[in-house]
């Protein structure tokens, strides 16, 4: 009996010091008030900016977030709101006031009716340096949307970004025993095929990678009709000549046109920065991510509007045109499945079974 109450003893000991340490770790953020630079954006929209980036905060593993702080006795409120001017001290003191680790200072301004668009930058309260930076557009008009896109702003900030690279916990997590032995660099969206992490040609989902033309197997100098080299009209684009395949082996290969209507309809799209490089973060309902760069595209020997739109390859030719072929295009103003000139250099995004 006496050895029982000793364990007990003992168990709840360490329960109570798990419990301290986890407390003690967090580490503890302060949101200051939103700047309005421009006096666009109205008080209640500022209120709600703040509230779902200290909501997205507080739901962020090993953080903790809060932001009712009186500066009033810290800074002058009016220039802050103005120039989002923070001093050193000002810095140090709200530490000290708040007993927080960093603070995050957002900006506002006005897109249009319906959207916001939100920067953030996160500042070391011991060396009052800037330690990231994020921005976001923000949907106002739906406030499940709006919260979605505060906590994409938040973890982008924090580093927490899911881009589900497959030998993460979170990806480990999400992918069942029996789909354990998905091959190495994909993606479990819990739809019809995996999605790779990167472009062909790139080691990490932020990088743009290479380019090719339709059916043809290597990069070029130049992308117009006259150094395309690949005639052959088949309606779904053979392995030997798709250059996922190419690069993979196996069953990996370029998606179907219908396979990026799956990604778009089933999957949610935010458009965002991640690493300095714009593009679209693409969340799964398994809550798995990937992260496609707005890469642009080569014409002739150029490269054309990179880092505002996406051009991506699907092995599915334009059956009414067959000098065309399906690609997925975006941009901050959304996502179309069209059909381009084979020719062109467009990025590649491979899937596999």
């Amino acid at each position: 009996m006496f050895l029982i109450k000793m364990n007990k003893r003992f168990y709840l000991l360490v329960l109570i010091l798990q419990i301290s340490i986890s407390v003690f770790c967090q580490t503890k953020v302060a949101i200051l008030p939103v700047i309005d630079k421009l006096d666009q954006v109205s008080y209640a929209h500022e209120l709600l900016l703040s509230s779902n980036i200290t909501t997205a905060i507080a739901m962020t593993e090993g953080y903790e977030g809060y932001d009712r702080i009186d500066l009033s006795s810290v800074m002058n409120e009016q220039d802050f709101q103005r120039k989002g001017l923070v001093s050193d001290s000002e810095i140090h003191k709200i530490g000290e006031m708040t007993g927080a680790d960093f603070v995050i200072i957002a900006e506002a301004a006005k897109l249009d009716e319906t959207h916001l668009v939100a920067t953030a930058k996160i500042v070391n309260v011991e060396s009052a340096k800037i330690s990231n930076s994020s921005q976001s557009i923000v949907n106002i008009s739906d406030i499940n949307q709006t919260a979605k896109d505060c906590q994409a702003l938040t973890n982008q900030l924090l580093g927490t970004v899911k881009h589900s690279v497959s030998n993460t916990d979170a990806t480990k997590t999400n992918v069942s025993s029996s789909q354990s032995s998905v091959r190495e660099g994909f993606v479990d969206m819990g739809l019809s095929v995996k999605w790779a992490e990167c472009n062909i040609g790139a080691s990490s989902p932020e990088q743009y990678g290479n380019y090719y033309s339709w059916g043809e197997t290597s990069t070029k100098s130049v992308y117009n009709k006259k150094s395309y080299g690949y005639l052959n009209n088949p309606s779904v684009l053979p392995l030997s000549r798709d250059i996922a395949n190419v690069k993979l082996g196996g069953s990996c290969r370029m998606p179907t046109n219908e396979e990026w209507k799956e990604l778009i309809e089933k999957c949610d799209w935010t458009w965002m920065q991640y690493k300095g490089v714009y593009g679209y973060r693409v969340e799964a309902d398994n809550g798995n991510c990937i992260f496609l760069p707005a890469a642009g595209w080569r014409g002739s020997g150029s490269l054309g509007i990179a880092g505002s739109d996406g051009h991506y390859w699907s092995s599915s030719l334009n059956v009414n045109d067959s000098g065309n072929a399906y690609v997925l295009n975006f941009n901050s103003s959304g996502l179309s499945r069209y059909y381009d000139n084979r020719y062109y250099g467009h990025s590649v995004r491979p899937v596999c079974p």
